[in-house]
Parts: structure tokens; C-alpha cells; sequence
């Protein structure tokens, strides 16, 4: 509901700002720490059965 104070074009800002969502998503992808069960079950490299 805009009562006239201010006017927000929401497509004008994203037309700006969408570099900057895909870049803070990426960084909190990378940040996140990993599923330590997911990298159990993957094979090793070094034929390591561990």
C-alpha cells in the first residue's frame, strides 16, 4: 500500500540490482558449510575405502 509518500518502481530495481542477489547467493552457497554425510559416502580418489 503506497499512501503517496514515496514511489518504489520494483522493475527498475531489479533491472539494477539483479547482479548483486546472483552474487550474495553464490556467496552464501560457497560459505555454507557442506553435508558432512554427503562427502562420506562419496568414493574417495585415492581408492581409500575410508
Amino acid at each position: 500500500m503506497n499512501l503517496g509518500w514515496f514511489e518504489i518502481d520494483i522493475a527498475r530495481l531489479l533491472r539494477t540490482w539483479w547482479p548483486l542477489v546472483l552474487i550474495a547467493v553464490g556467496l552464501a552457497l560457497y560459505l555454507t558449510p557442506g553435508d558432512e554425510k554427503m562427502q562420506a559416502s562419496r568414493p574417495r580418489s585415492d581408492g581409500d575405502p575410508r
